[in-house]
């Protein structure tokens, strides 16, 4: 399966759910890979994605906005806080 072929899929799998659309682009937009012009332009004249899907696809490829940050950012662990470290981070 290409990444055209997923992505396609994808947004038939995720219509109406924003969370899973975004979850369906972090599987092939993160720090390593993205996809090239040509492959964003062959998804977007696909009649199987909504208009929402359509927008957020176009911000997600653009590397200098802060969604496609989001979305790389998705696949990195996060570093969780204990309680005790919470309660001495607030001073309780």
């Amino acid at each position: 399966m290409t990444k055209i072929e997923y992505i396609i899929n994808a947004a038939k799998l995720s219509k109406g759910s924003a969370a899973l659309w975004v979850r369906y682009l972090n599987k092939v937009i993160n720090e390593n890979s993205s996809l090239s012009q040509t492959e964003v332009a062959e998804i977007l004249t696909s009649k199987a994605l909504d208009s929402f899907q359509r927008v957020i696809l176009k911000l997600a490829v653009e590397p200098d906005n802060d969604y496609h940050r989001y979305i790389v950012n998705l696949s990195k662990p996060r570093k969780v806080l204990s309680i005790e470290e919470r309660l001495q981070k607030y001073g309780l």
